[in-house]
């Protein structure tokens, strides 16, 4: 930039021209090596880890719905209730079921009580038969008569039934609780904690086994499947880092990792899938916002490089800054290399500690003197 001033000369009549250059404001940066990969970018659609359809296990006409759209539940809670009350029949009659088969029991325990007394007795009275038999005291006949009454409350006949008393009270118990499990699906309850994505069903419709009623998706983490083309997918590793970008939730992008890559492409698609997950620790993002992921490809360690706006694009080749001895910019072609959202890489034309005009460099042109702005490195 030059400003130009005219003097009055002495004599009067002449003016002689003065000129006066300002320099432009630049920072400097030293080219360095450092390690670089190059990102690449991906589109795709989020979707939570964990995303589920609600089913109910039991038919019949809704009576409440107790949430909407995008609110937040917790495993188990209530999400709708169905009409039970033909259910309400089966579980009395379950519980009329075990009270009398309890009754029964405890008939059946109270006989075999009353049969265990009259045992013992009639045991003991052929015991002593059988003594009195052998000292002549007690003839055959009255013997005979001894073991024939021990042996009718003997037979075990008692306990059978009393084992069947215990067998009808399981089985009753066991109807009761299945009527209670029945009704209980009655009440349809989140199966996860999340996000509800849709409800798709009304007071007074009906409800069943065969249709979701509603939607619930883990939203905490999230994941995000891209197509990877075949020149850039042997760059990519499990584990690698990424960046998910979401225009709809934040204008900040999303730290992410690498969790799978394919080995084989993608039926009737040219590329390989590869996901990757990140947290959503604010539920800023939804499932089925658009994304963009950013790869990392092409790797190199210790490479020359210098920052991505330190380079200008100019016809045909690519040019950097550098500050000469007269504090003038000069013009200095490059070839470079791989480059991502910071750096780029510089195969030629500098080297390595060599600084060159990073901000500011939009402004000069060859020659143009400067002025290296305060913390710019010289």
């Amino acid at each position: 930039m030059m400003i130009v001033l005219l003097a009055a000369g002495c004599g009067g009549g002449g003016g002689e021209a003065t000129v006066v250059e300002n320099a432009v404001n630049v920072s400097l940066v030293a080219a360095e090596t450092r390690d670089i990969a190059q990102d690449a970018a991906y589109t795709g659609v989020v979707r939570g880890i964990n995303e589920t359809k609600v089913l109910p296990q039991a038919s019949g006409r809704v009576t409440g719905v107790s949430v909407k759209a995008g609110d937040y539940v917790t495993r188990g809670q209530v999400l709708l209730t169905l009409d039970s009350s033909d259910y309400q029949v089966g579980i009395r009659s379950a519980e009329a079921a075990v009270a009398t088969a309890q009754a029964g029991l405890a008939a059946a325990e109270a006989a075999k009580k009353t049969n265990d007394i009259r045992l013992e007795s009639a045991q003991k009275t052929y015991e002593r038969a059988l003594q009195l038999h052998a000292e002549g005291a007690v003839s055959d006949q009255e013997l005979e008569n001894a073991k024939t009454a021990y042996d009718s409350l003997n037979t075990g006949s008692i306990e059978a039934e009393t084992a069947r008393a215990q067998a009808g009270l399981l089985s009753a118990q066991a109807g009761l609780e299945k009527a209670r499990n029945d009704i209980n699906n009655f009440t349809v309850t989140a199966p996860i904690s999340g996000v509800v994505g849709s409800v798709s069903i009304s007071l007074g419709d009906t409800a069943g086994p065969q249709s979701p009623v509603a939607s619930i998706t883990d939203i905490s983490r999230l994941e995000v499947d891209v197509l990877v083309n075949e020149g850039e997918i042997s760059y990519i590793r499990k584990g690698d880092p990424a960046q998910v970008s979401i225009e709809a939730a934040s204008a900040s992008s999303f730290p992410a990792s690498v969790d799978s890559v394919g080995n084989v492409p993608e039926t009737g698609k040219n590329g390989y899938m590869v996901k990757v997950f990140f947290n959503n620790a604010n539920n800023a993002v939804k499932s089925g916002m658009f994304a963009k992921v950013y790869l990392n490809t092409q790797r190199k360690d210790a490479a020359l490089a210098v920052p991505l706006n330190a380079v200008l694009s100019k016809p045909g080749r690519q040019v950097v800054y550098i500050v000469d001895e007269e504090m003038r910019a000069r013009e200095v072609e490059v070839t470079v290399g791989i480059k991502n959202k910071e750096y780029v890489e510089i195969l030629s034309g500098i080297q390595a500690g060599q600084e060159v005009i990073y901000m500011g460099n939009s402004l000069v042109n060859e020659g143009v003197l400067v002025q290296v702005a305060a913390g710019g490195e010289r």
